[in-house]
């Protein structure tokens, strides 16, 4: 066998091992997204049939904000999102009417 074809051989070996690990460190926290309008869509179930909150519509957009402005990292920069979606729903998202 040509050295191509080791390498070939040893990266197929590789894959198999990477690919058949039964531990998986990820855990399913759920699914959040905004679709506009004020609506977004929240499932905090762990799997498909699990129970948990299935939530549509204002309250999960909240939820959405809320749960967004908790991995923003510094004080600071929360503070400015907070104050920019605060100036965005009073005026809309077009500036120039300010």
């Amino acid at each position: 066998m040509d050295s191509e074809g080791r390498h070939q051989e040893h990266l197929r070996a590789q894959l198999r091992r990477i690919c058949c690990l039964s531990e998986h460190p990820h855990k399913h926290l759920g699914s959040m997204a905004t679709v506009g309008g004020y609506k977004a869509l929240v499932d905090l179930r762990l799997s498909k049939d699990a129970k948990g909150i299935s939530l549509a519509g204002f309250l999960s957009w909240l939820i959405w904000r809320s749960a967004y402005l908790t991995r923003v990292v510094s004080w600071r920069n929360r503070f400015y999102v907070a104050v920019n979606w605060a100036t965005t729903l009073v005026f809309g998202r077009d500036s120039s009417r300010i």
